[in-house]
């Protein structure tokens, strides 16, 4: 496993840990009387961000990797599949750019894969994915037409490739 995969993989857990490491900075230079006020109003924002964090999103559900490829070779149209993570903060980051291509993208489907899911991380392997988020699109004979790491495509770019 890549450091860049194992940050991916718990970066679930630096946004409640910074929370708590300030938290811990406050409790050090707090005056007496004050502080558990302070530690408290700290420890609340981390369990506020890990609760925000841990939103869950819908997914498509497939059995086996194999149905996740007739899907996408039966489809009649493109399809972009994301890949992604309750707990990936680049997921959670691009959440308002993939809520925007469902809603303006006519020209495709948008499938939403959770890597946590083990069939689903069969599939990822087995098409070269390697962290979250990642967005490939594939054409209506499920041969993959390009691929976004990081972030999610334009509407424009989607028009382009697969018109």
């Amino acid at each position: 496993m890549t450091l860049m995969q194992l940050i991916n993989r718990f970066s679930f857990l630096l946004f409640p840990l910074a929370a708590f490491l300030v938290a811990a900075l406050i409790l050090a230079r707090a005056k007496k009387g004050r502080w558990p006020w302070m530690v408290w109003g700290a420890l609340l924002a981390a369990f506020l961000a890990f609760v925000f964090l841990s939103g869950q999103r819908t997914t498509a559900s497939f059995d086996t990797p194999e149905n996740i490829r007739r899907a996408l070779a039966s489809a009649d149209q493109p399809t972009l599949v994301e890949f992604f993570s309750n707990y990936c903060l680049g997921c959670v980051a691009n959440r308002p750019a993939v809520q925007r291509l469902a809603e303006e993208w006519t020209g495709g489907r948008l499938v939403t894969l959770d890597v946590m899911d083990p069939d689903i991380r069969r599939f990822g392997d087995e098409v070269g994915f390697e962290v979250t988020p990642t967005f490939i699109l594939y054409d209506t004979m499920g041969r993959e037409l390009a691929r976004w790491v990081g972030r999610a495509p334009t509407v424009e770019e989607l028009e382009r490739l697969a018109p």
